[in-house]
């Protein structure tokens, strides 16, 4: 017997921080680069930049028994850890400036909250600051995503799995679907954490295999959409076809297959040359991805090697919680949307 459901079921909390009108979404299951374009004057159509970062177990100061082990053990983790973590953050944010980040591995809604009040500090300019903000996470989870915006978002939706094949479906990420809105026009946002190789690469891929299905359905027919998060599969992995990504979709009888384009994917059709987004056994691997669907394309897409976060080998400089410094595992990917 094989079944398949997903479904969504969100509950909306509207809360006022330093004048930013906050929404959460909560699931219940039933070296140096230069990022700016000098003239965006001569460019006719529309560019948002956006940036996307695993952020490596972003745990907020209170411990509520969901944290990872380590966390809840740990002496060192403290309010005054958290909050040095947090500005680093928001500096590393200022610094790129992109109008959209995507962010994975967040603890909950408190902690979007608290980047939103240090990137205002005492005063809220509404010009210039990121006035949108969502969050979702499957409760009990330890981690959740979140987005946070300089334009509007709407209709926030997520998307679960309940695949029951004979095996005990592991905990899973939702995939977490939002409406971006740019001075008027829309382009739908899909936020992806994929299952990790945790337990074995092979043993784990048929439920990297099942939210590749998700994604694919989802993003189906629309007519813009941009998917970005940790896969949690290299790009070499992904089925490709030319210069683009196969999602494979199948069940209930039918498949079929859905196109993406991938920056990873240079136009000659072989990989990146170059870093990747993480490193695993002193290898660089491409597991991060920045991929859009339909009237969308990406212009200057980057791994943001960049000093604090990288070292002078470019690697990323992961947090560790015994010194309590560093940032992420991972490196933070930048695009510039062009619709």
């Amino acid at each position: 017997m094989r079944k398949i459901t997903c479904g969504l079921e969100t509950f909306f909390l509207r809360k006022r921080v330093l004048g930013l009108v906050f929404c959460v979404v909560v699931l219940f299951v039933s070296c140096k680069t230069d990022l700016r374009i000098e003239d965006d004057s001569k460019n006719d159509l529309r560019g948002v930049t956006l940036c996307t970062w695993n952020l490596q177990t972003f745990f907020d100061s209170v411990k509520d028994g969901t944290e990872y082990t380590e966390f809840v053990k740990s002496e060192n983790w403290n309010k005054d850890a958290y909050v040095s973590r947090l500005v680093r953050l928001t500096e590393m944010m200022k610094s790129v400036d992109a109008d959209v980040f995507v962010f994975e591995e967040m603890e909950n809604a408190a902690v979007i909250q608290d980047i939103s009040n240090q990137l205002a500090g005492k005063a809220w300019n509404p010009k210039y600051n990121w006035n949108y903000a969502c969050f979702s996470k499957a409760p009990g989870s330890s981690i959740g995503c979140g987005v946070i915006s300089r334009y509007p978002l709407f209709s926030v939706k997520n998307h679960y799995l309940d695949v029951r094949t004979g095996e005990t479906q592991p905990s899973m990420r939702p995939l977490m679907e939002v409406i971006l809105e740019v001075e008027g026009k829309r382009i739908t946002v899909f936020v992806n954490h994929w299952k990790s190789k945790s337990g074995g690469e092979e043993e784990t891929e048929v439920w990297r295999d099942w939210q590749e299905n998700i994604l694919g359905r989802k993003i189906e027919g629309l007519c813009r959409a941009v998917c970005a998060g940790d896969f949690n599969r290299d790009i070499e992995d992904f089925v490709q076809n030319d210069n683009q990504v196969v999602l494979r979709v199948s069940g209930f009888g039918d498949s079929w297959e859905c196109s993406v384009e991938n920056p990873w994917i240079t136009g000659d059709g072989k990989p990146f040359v170059g870093i990747g987004s993480y490193v695993f056994q002193n290898q660089w691997e491409r597991i991060d991805h920045i991929m859009t669907y339909g009237d969308v394309s990406q212009e200057g897409f980057y791994p943001l090697a960049q000093d604090p976060w990288c070292d002078e080998k470019k690697h990323p400089v992961p947090f560790k919680l015994y010194t309590g410094y560093g940032y992420s595992d991972h490196l933070p990917l930048w695009t510039r949307l062009i619709f």
